[in-house]
């Protein structure tokens, strides 16, 4: 629980509901107290942020005005809500040189931003609130100040309150109870990326899964590390923190300790070969270099070693591995995706799940088709047929995938809205062979449409 909720629950025991202008002071109050929100590592950025140009053309609307007033001499610059002091720096430049010598006023609220404030301008005034400000003329500036302010909210003629309730704190709307809380276990997800609308919502969202998964790679690398220092019977801790493996860090590109740890999590990096290269001669009964029947099974199952049908770039031994979402093939496209613990699924790029992937850039990588294919690869492709319902369509579309030189290994048939539906799975060298097919099909009389489909079948063989 924040200090936050826990001031606003408290306020709500001793007093009862409290209205929505209320609650939206204190989250504001709270919000701007506690941290600086402009910026590359805030939330949000405005224009006096983004250009200089933004405040002196501020400046100069204001230095025209005080010059049509007839430019009182007790004339104050005052600004509300003033951020970091960018906007009244640069303002307070073009009205300097227009002859404005008067005072400068800030409404500011957050200690944080105040201190950046001081560090902008060289004199200011500061106020808590608007009416603490002197009796004088004023040249009043309020950039994004007003879309920020509490406001009350009716509905159906009752104001909106606020109250606890369902363990957390809630709307009271006309005696209906919609809940606001963040409760325990409630935390963003990838599949929020599919439907949120704004990209500042994206960036949230994708921030928030980036740590969260990279605190999970983390202690997953260290697991699996530990385990195999014990295997070679090494003491993990002191593995850890020694001087040997801070030395091997710049070998795997890595800055820190924690990086080594998320590369291994992620499996882009192998536990056993970095423990290897700890480990004094004849120090373990380990074979690095042997390979039981579980390992052999591993490597099959993911596609490494001898007959790998892919390779990451630049990497060894890494876990790698068709994701069963689009099931690329031999001359497709392909980008690489680092998932957690199971080493590197790969893509087709014009698979509708990569956007959503890749919320973090880090785990993208570079993977390729490892050399020439072989005459005996094959790939399990899906295909969907549209066809006129007729006699003898499946055996021409047999004789059609045939003709070619494939192979089928599963089919099914179906009749839907006085049409027939054709379900293939074709064994398909690679993408070239698998245009060949489709063009095959597609010749025959009362096919209308032919296509790849993304149901789930077995690897390659």
């Amino acid at each position: 629980m924040t200090p936050l909720e826990r001031a606003l629950r408290e306020r709500i025991a001793a007093e009862g509901s409290i209205t929505l202008e209320a609650y939206m002071e204190a989250c504001n109050a709270y919000y701007y107290a506690t941290r600086d929100p402009l910026g590359a590592k805030g939330d949000f950025i405005t224009a006096p942020e983004v250009s200089q140009m933004f405040g002196e053309m501020v400046g100069a609307a204001l230095a025209d005005s005080w010059t049509r007033a007839g430019k009182p001499s007790d004339a104050i610059y005052v600004e509300l809500g003033p951020g970091r002091g960018t906007l009244a720096s640069d303002a307070l430049k073009v009205l300097r040189a227009a002859g404005f010598e008067g005072e400068v006023h800030l409404v500011e609220t957050s200690p944080a931003l105040r201190t950046r404030q001081e560090k902008a301008l060289s004199v200011a005034h500061w106020h808590e609130e608007i009416p603490d400000l002197p009796a004088k003329p004023l040249l009043l500036v309020a950039n994004e100040f007003l879309d920020a302010l509490p406001i009350r909210q009716f509905v159906g003629g009752v104001e909106r309150r606020v109250l606890v309730a369902a363990g957390g704190l809630a709307f009271d709307r006309d005696g209906d109870i919609v809940e606001i809380s963040t409760q325990a276990g409630h935390r963003p997800s990838r599949d929020w990326l599919s439907f949120v609308k704004t990209s500042r919502a994206r960036n949230k969202i994708r921030h928030w899964l980036t740590e969260q998964e990279s605190e999970k790679a983390i202690d997953l690398g260290r697991r699996v590390f530990e385990k195999e220092a014990r295997k070679f019977r090494l003491n993990p801790r002191e593995v850890l923190e020694s001087d040997k493996l801070k030395a091997l860090l710049t070998d795997y590109g890595a800055g820190r300790i924690e990086d080594l740890l998320s590369s291994i999590g992620y499996g882009k990096i192998s536990a056993k070969q970095v423990v290897a290269r700890l480990v004094p001669d004849g120090t373990s009964d380990q074979a690095p270099d042997g390979e039981n029947r579980l390992t052999s099974a591993v490597k099959k199952m993911f596609g490494i070693g001898g007959d790998a049908k892919l390779k990451v770039t630049g990497f060894d031994e890494v876990l790698i591995y068709r994701a069963k979402c689009c099931n690329p093939i031999r001359g497709e496209e392909i980008i690489g995706y680092i998932t957690r613990g199971k080493g590197v699924a790969v893509h087709s790029k014009n698979c509708p799940n990569v956007q959503n992937l890749m919320y973090d850039a880090a785990r993208k990588i570079e993977v390729e088709w490892a050399g020439a294919s072989p005459a005996s690869e094959a790939y399990a492709v899906p295909l969907t047929i549209m066809t006129e319902n007729r006699t003898g369509m499946l055996a021409e579309i047999a004789a059609a995938v045939a003709d070619v030189g494939s192979n089928i290994v599963h089919a099914e048939a179906r009749t839907v809205d006085g049409r027939g539906l054709v379900d293939l799975v074709v064994e398909i060298p690679d993408k070239k062979h698998l245009e060949k097919v489709i063009a095959s099909i597609q010749r025959i009389g009362g096919v209308f449409d032919v296509t790849r489909s993304a149901r789930v079948v077995n690897q390659a063989r």
